[in-house]
């Protein structure tokens, strides 16, 4: 039998190259990242199963996932303004990261995950250079989708446990504040 693996990952990297060396040739054109980056990502993939066969049945799936994120980030680096990218780029991240966890991932966890690595995505659009600037508006899915996948990834009563009396001192902090700060006026 004939193992023809070997011929498509060959394949698969030389067209995924080409694609590359149009980039490479114009870095103002960014769309090559995305079928040159997919195309080495599956002949990596395809060269694991031919070489280690139970490595690439448990690590295969959240390999492939997070190796589709790597067009979107390369998109960003190629070009600041292409924030957007960033977002696609952290949820395919995410999407390997629970792949990989998943077998051994009790309950919640995994959907934990989920959240966490989303909130980490919107906080990383919010700290990255952009020419116009930092998004702002980015902070607010951040907290809420990391607050989210705090209470998924741990027990709720550990969480609220912990999140309650933190909660009541910077309410009363708030107030000690909004009572002494100086007024205009």
């Amino acid at each position: 039998p004939s193992n023809l693996g070997w011929v498509w990952a060959v394949l698969f990297a030389i067209v995924g190259a080409g694609f590359l060396s149009l980039f490479a040739a114009n870095r103002t054109v960014w769309w090559p990242l995305f079928p040159g980056l997919i195309l080495l990502d599956l002949a990596v993939l395809i060269l694991v199963g031919e070489l280690w066969p139970d490595l690439a049945e448990r690590w295969g799936g959240a390999f492939f996932l997070a190796g589709l994120s790597l067009p979107f980030w390369a998109t960003y680096l190629a070009n600041r303004s292409n924030w957007w990218s960033l977002i696609p780029g952290g949820v395919m991240a995410t999407l390997g990261a629970v792949a990989a966890v998943s077998p051994e991932a009790e309950g919640t966890q995994g959907g934990g995950l989920f959240f966490l690595g989303l909130g980490a995505t919107f906080l990383l659009v919010w700290l990255a250079p952009t020419p116009s600037g930092r998004m702002g508006w980015a902070i607010w899915p951040a907290g809420a989708l990391l607050v989210m996948g705090l209470l998924l990834a741990a027990s709720f009563a550990t969480v609220a446990n912990l999140i309650f009396p933190v909660g009541l001192v910077l309410a009363g902090a708030f107030l000690l504040f909004r009572a002494f700060r100086p007024r205009s006026g």
